[in-house]
């Protein structure tokens, strides 16, 4: 039997002696991946010699064997040169084609050559317990990286490093990796396949379970609209009002028929300001409105006015592609999400928010799921609560003109004594009687002028009276 050893070397030995010198590489040259050198044909003597001289050229086509057993002294390198390197003997340790293609030549050297003594593969008795081919050729590479350790690495101008193709994802079989079910548009929260004119209806279906009813469902045909308005504004809000009386009380019907009046009543998108108007109306904007053209678009000022984060408004163009529309001017694409979501229609009015505005069904619907996400009826209505449900920029002025617009129209219906006990649910006549800050909001500023103004004015007062209880009494007094 051969010694793989011995026969190592010798192979080793045979293939320098065969295969012709090489020029040193120049040092931009790869050191490991080179052209196979042309080799003269050897007409084999036996079928060893035949296997021999395949395995020899597969190496040579990978190696070069001369600069292994001699590599040169102190070479200026690439750094990508050294990972191919690297790279190299990485795969041939781990190349199982290889390694199959060594055990095949051992076994076949086993056999002597035709014509030459067993006794030249016959292992030396102190060689039975010297390492295989495998961790003999590994030595002999890695040599050659101890002495690279001190070279100084240089990269050459034009060097790039070359990353990695990504490999596929398996679905199955060996190394796959699992596949997230497929998510239905609901849970993905994206416009399912339906079309407009199907979300149409299954906004009406969601008004008549929950606004109008079966047997009164709403009557689309009085809410037609032409250009930015309905054709018939009149009994387009009838309409409306119709099915808010099934849900709402009278006084919070009024009220929401004041607002729609006071946010739509011109249009159902939300016109363009001229500088001048934006800066009289968001006056927290003037710096940046200031470094507008005076000439600038209406698209230009709502980018600035709703282009903020706590509107859900963070990508550019934001503010003005969710500008406020519909009844009550919905604005912000949070609240164009919460709504079509609320109303199972997934991302359909993030996607088409104009939606709002020219589908009658969809924007009363959207009215509707508005108002149930602001909890609209849940307290006693009064001036600021109706400002907090449905804001506005006009400050205290506009707030109590839609609420003397409520008022108002609960007298126009003869129900006088209801709009009686609504004026004095008015938070701004309150602390301008109190002579406080007049905003509508009740804070400790605001009770303390109240509870003085009652104490001034000789009216008793509980000390645990609510907010609205202690407004009702200065308007009332």
């Amino acid at each position: 039997m051969v010694s793989e050893v011995q026969f190592s070397f010798d192979a080793l030995s045979f293939l320098k002696e065969a295969l012709p010198e090489q020029e040193a590489p120049k040092p931009t040259e790869s050191l490991v991946t080179r052209k196979a050198p042309t080799v003269e044909p050897v007409e084999a003597q036996d079928e060893n010699q035949t296997m021999l001289r395949e395995f020899a050229t597969r190496l040579n086509d990978r190696y070069d064997l001369a600069k292994i057993s001699e590599p040169p002294k102190q070479p200026v390198v690439r750094s990508t040169r050294i990972q191919e390197y690297l790279d190299s003997v990485e795969q041939y340790s781990r190349d199982e084609k290889m390694r199959s293609s060594v055990d095949r030549a051992l076994a076949e050297a086993m056999q002597p050559k035709i014509g030459e003594s067993p006794s030249r593969f016959s292992p030396a008795p102190d060689q039975q317990s010297q390492p295989n081919m495998d961790a003999r050729s590994n030595e002999l590479l890695e040599k050659p990286l101890q002495e690279y350790d001190s070279i100084e690495i240089v990269d050459a101008p034009d060097a790039q490093k070359v990353m990695p193709t990504p490999p596929e994802v398996k679905e199955e079989g060996l190394m796959s990796r699992p596949v997230a079910e497929a998510l239905t548009d609901d849970d993905m929260g994206l416009p399912d396949s339906r079309s407009t004119e199907e979300q149409s209806v299954a906004a009406e279906q969601y008004l008549n379970e929950n606004l109008y009813s079966t047997d009164a469902p709403i009557n689309t045909s009085n809410m037609q609209i032409a250009g930015t308005n309905f054709s018939d504004r009149g009994s387009a809000i009838n309409e409306v009002a119709r099915g808010l009386s099934n849900t709402y009380t009278d006084e919070e019907v009024a009220a929401l028929k004041a607002t729609i009046s006071r946010e739509s009543g011109v249009s159902l998108v939300e016109r363009g300001y001229t500088k001048e108007q934006a800066i009289e109306k968001f006056p927290n904007y003037a710096t940046e409105l200031e470094r507008l053209p005076d000439d600038a678009s209406g698209d230009d000022i709502f980018d600035i006015v709703y282009g903020r984060e706590n509107m859900g408004n963070t990508e550019a163009g934001d503010g003005s592609k969710y500008k406020g529309r519909g009844l009550i001017q919905i604005t912000g694409k949070n609240n164009y999400r919460d709504v079509s979501e609320r109303l199972g229609l997934g991302d359909l009015l993030v996607t088409n928010p104009e939606l709002v505005a020219t589908d009658p069904a969809i924007m009363t619907a959207a009215t509707k799921a508005y108002l149930d996400m602001k909890g609209f009826g849940s307290d006693t209505l009064s001036a600021n609560s109706l400002k907090d449900t449905i804001g506005h920029g006009g400050g205290a002025r506009e707030a109590e003109t839609r609420w003397a617009n409520t008022i108002e129209d609960l007298r126009t219906q003869g129900k006088d004594s209801l709009a009686d006990e609504l004026v004095l649910n008015n938070e701004f006549a309150a602390q301008r009687k109190a002579g406080t800050t007049v905003d509508g909001d009740i804070g400790p500023n605001s009770r303390g002028a109240f509870e003085r103004w009652l104490t001034e004015a000789g009216v008793s007062f509980s000390d645990g009276a609510s907010d609205l209880e202690l407004v009702r009494l200065v308007n009332s007094n």
